[in-house]
């Protein structure tokens, strides 16, 4: 990706898991987390950076109007959910990444998605190559014992954000992930392009993102997590559990 952008010089900022904050200046975008092997780095997602490169350069580069239809929201999605797990293992929370093996080496295999995975598209309004984001984080709701995790990519114009939760507990592995409640305050600027259900995603939207509440659509999940299915009757019995602390 870096090799879409021009400029001289780039300033790299990185705030880690105690908020401690390192800056630093390179020539050019070509940071490395040194995580990968080399038969993935250079095989399967570099196939898969190289084609969503050619497929989103216009959008990530010019801003230009797209219609985004199946193909294009699954290549996204794949790249997308690629940077997240790559991102945290990375620098997992608490020396334990959020993607155990079994979940890194069936996408690896299958390039299938979680079934409760959502990620969104949104646009991005300054000038290009003068502002980026990389950003994940936990976090967990009152009402359940879920562990949900936030993603967020921008990249030019590009911004995607990707959501999912997993249960803390194994007892619980057989429930479906409740939904969520949406975030109200965001309205039409971003558009959930995940899960693909077959029609057509306009971009750039109406509304579009700023150096400054880019950082806010990236933390937006940071507050309390709100259920919206949980009073569904499948719930009722793990609600129990959890109350009386089984």
């Amino acid at each position: 990706m870096g090799r879409l952008f021009t400029a001289k010089n780039y300033n790299f900022r990185r705030i880690d898991e105690q908020g401690k904050l390192r800056q630093w200046r390179r020539g050019k975008i070509d940071e490395k987390v040194r995580v990968l092997c080399k038969p993935c780095n250079s095989g399967w997602m570099s196939s898969l950076e190289d084609e969503v490169r050619k497929t989103f350069s216009t959008i990530i580069r010019e801003g230009g109007n797209i219609s985004l239809l199946s193909r294009g929201r699954t290549l996204l999605a794949r790249f997308t959910f690629k940077c997240a797990v790559v991102a945290n293992y990375a620098d997992p929370e608490n020396g334990q990444p959020f993607f155990d093996t079994r979940e890194r080496y069936r996408f690896k295999e299958t390039l299938k998605l979680p079934p409760n995975v959502n990620m969104w598209i949104a646009a991005f309004d300054e000038p290009v190559g003068h502002h980026g984001i990389s950003n994940w984080y936990c976090t967990s709701s009152s009402q359940v014992d879920i562990i949900f995790f936030t993603y967020t990519l921008q990249v030019g114009h590009l911004v995607v954000q990707l959501h999912l939760g997993k249960w803390k507990s194994l007892l619980h592995g057989g429930l479906d992930i409740p939904e969520v409640q949406p975030i109200e305050e965001w309205g039409s600027i971003p558009t959930r392009f995940w899960p693909n259900e077959g029609f057509p995603v306009l971009w750039p939207p109406a509304l579009s993102l700023n150096a400054k509440t880019v950082h806010h659509f990236a933390n937006r999940w940071r507050d309390e997590i709100r259920i919206a299915t949980w009073e569904k009757p499948e719930y009722r019995a793990l609600k129990k559990m959890m109350l009386f602390g089984y």
